[in-house]
Order: C-alpha cells, then sequence, then structure tokens
C-alpha cells in the first residue's frame, strides 16, 4: 500500500496565502506538488487563535450564566448578573452579598421558629458580612 507524506503548513492568513480548499477558514488541503491532490495541508494560526477566542468567551459567558441562576434561586439573592461577568475583579463584593441574604435568610427562619436553620445561616452570614450589627 502506498502512503503519502502530507505535508504541515501553518500560516497566517487563509485562502489569501495558499490557494486550498479551506474547510471552515481554519485548514485547507493544497497541490504541493504538481498532479497530487491534497498533498499538502495549510492551517490557518489566526483562524485557530480566533475560533478559540469565540469558544473561550462563548464559554466564561455560558459559565457565568449559570453561577447567576444558580445563585438566583434563592429568595434572598442580591448578587446581579454584572457581578458574576466580573466575579475575578468583585470577589469580596459577592461575598458580602451573599452574607447579606444568609443573614436576611436567617432572620426569616428565626420568625417561622425554625431555630436551628436560622441559627446556621446567621452564623454563616456573620463569617461573610461581619459588620452586620442587626443580625448580631
Amino acid at each position: 500500500m502506498f502512503l503519502r507524506a502530507t505535508r504541515i503548513k501553518f500560516i497566517w492568513g487563509a485562502s489569501k496565502v495558499v490557494m486550498a480548499r479551506w474547510r471552515f477558514g481554519l485548514w485547507g488541503f493544497y497541490e504541493r506538488k504538481a498532479g497530487h491532490p491534497d498533498s499538502g495541508l495549510a492551517v490557518s494560526v489566526r483562524g485557530v487563535l480566533l475560533l478559540g477566542l469565540l469558544v473561550s468567551v462563548t464559554a466564561y459567558m455560558a459559565g457565568a450564566t449559570t453561577i447567576y441562576l444558580w445563585l438566583d434561586r434563592k429568595e434572598h439573592n442580591y448578587v446581579t448578573y454584572t457581578d458574576v461577568l466580573l466575579l475575578p475583579v468583585r470577589w469580596d463584593e459577592i461575598q458580602e452579598k451573599r452574607g447579606l441574604g444568609y443573614l436576611d435568610e436567617g432572620i426569616a427562619s428565626l420568625k417561622t421558629q425554625r431555630w436551628s436553620d436560622g441559627e446556621m445561616k446567621l452564623r454563616i452570614g456573620l463569617s461573610k458580612y461581619p459588620q452586620a450589627m442587626t443580625a448580631r
């Protein structure tokens, strides 16, 4: 059986640099030797980087949306979607807002005479937001 050696070429552009049959602007087969179609493979580095950037931004937005929807299930939620989008920058503010939510849930649980649940939520809330005087 005859195996052809396919040469791989990495390029910055796409169809303007190498005349090939391009697939999705990422790779294309070109004729490296006369009479041997598909004897070379050209990979567009720019296309791969753009695709990687697009996939990364989409994954980050999907993750932020998932975290926000998970946090928004609770009745006492003060974390906004903007906070979750800027999570690495606003980590301390988000912890404080979650602490305020736990404090409100704990006070509501104490009002409905669920003592252990209310005490637990107040402890969690005070650990995240210790400057709340009303909860103390």
